[in-house]
């Protein structure tokens, strides 16, 4: 059961990772209020139809970077901000990601709410210019992406994407800071995320957005595909719970601050697609080439000894990136079916450079 008394607001509950953490808190037998567009509030509602009305609920909040959130954070104890843009394609919006992160914080505070998740990621700690420097991963790394270049466009949606992501994280640290000994903050930083959607996950028309970085497991399987230019996963469902875990979870015994790192062990693209080969040959003959993978480290690259000492979040209990690809390539197969019968195409460029 959980610890928390009260009511979790979670943001970006349509999303891969929102929809699992939602799931998860509700099972852990906490009260959740969520998130999302209108145009995705009926469809949300359904997929969490399963638990009665005092459990969850779903507003509507269209603009969560300026919008005011004084409704949706009334009675809230704690708040998980999944909600992020991504940078599959198109150029992510780095000032709105940084006010969506400022703005939850501000009026969660303003509404009495001191318990803060927050969900980063594993870009904010190097350099993806220099991707040929990685080797172990820690919390005390930074990645040195300015807003200036990101702006600029000159380097491409991801690298905009990373330094939007470290902008958010950076601005979040200031304002534990200015608040030090009143809240507490969380921040959560995964890799890319695969696995299968979430039982009450639900596209009822393309939506690249909607995929989230499974639209890269999608791309193995395009004979024409593109693989990701970034290494790193974890299964989504493993990050899921690291966000339940951090919301019971005290303070850092250090002192620091609680920016937690995530990652399963990091494996070879051209070996995902070889292991997509041997549990489902029939897929062959529409997959990228396994030679043409790019070359990064693989195994325990990330130091996620933070997560195992504040979080319990143990490697023995995390899925394997076997069972991850696979779960993520049937579920995106499914996905594909579906929208098949109503005569929706699902091709995704994605972004690559």
């Amino acid at each position: 059961m959980s610890t928390i008394q009260g009511l979790v607001f979670v943001t970006g509950v349509s999303g891969f990772l929102g929809a699992h953490v939602a799931n998860q808190l509700l099972e852990r037998g906490y009260r959740v209020r969520a998130s999302a567009r209108s145009g995705k509030v009926n469809y949300v509602r359904e997929g969490f139809s399963s638990y009665p009305a005092d459990k969850f609920e779903v507003v509507a909040v269209e603009d969560i970077s300026n919008g005011d959130l004084t409704e949706a954070l009334k009675g809230v104890t704690a708040v998980v901000h999944v909600a992020a843009p991504l940078a599959l394609s198109g150029t992510p919006d780095v000032v709105g990601a940084v006010d969506g992160t400022l703005n939850i914080l501000r009026q969660g505070y303003a509404a009495g709410v001191r318990k803060f998740v927050v969900t980063s990621s594993i870009v904010t700690t190097f350099d993806p210019l220099n991707l040929d420097t990685l080797h172990t991963i820690s919390d005390k790394q930074w990645n040195p992406s300015s807003i200036e270049h990101a702006l600029s466009g000159k380097y491409g949606p991801p690298y905009t994407y990373a330094a939007a992501k470290t902008h958010a994280e950076r601005e979040t640290w200031k304002f534990a800071d200015e608040h030090k000994g009143e809240i507490d903050i969380t921040s959560l930083n995964p890799p890319f995320l695969g696995g299968p959607f979430a039982p009450s996950f639900s596209a009822p028309v393309p939506d690249r957005s909607a995929l989230s970085t499974n639209a890269y497991i999608y791309q193995l399987l395009q004979l024409k595909g593109v693989y990701p230019r970034w290494p790193g996963w974890s299964d989504v469902r493993d990050v899921a719970r690291a966000h339940v875990l951090a919301l019971e979870a005290g303070p850092d015994p250090s002192g620091e601050h609680k920016r937690i790192l995530l990652s399963g062990e990091w494996f070879d693209y051209g070996d995902a697609v070889r292991y997509i080969w041997e549990k489902r040959p029939e897929l062959k003959d529409r997959t990228v080439d396994p030679a043409d993978a790019p070359k990064f480290p693989t195994g325990d690259v990330v130091d996620i000894s933070k997560a195992q000492n504040i979080l319990g979040w143990k490697k023995e209990d995390l899925h394997t990136w076997h069972d991850m690809i696979l779960e993520a390539v049937d579920s995106v197969l499914a996905l594909e079916k579906e929208w098949a019968t109503r005569m929706y195409p699902m091709h995704f460029p994605i972004c690559s450079k």
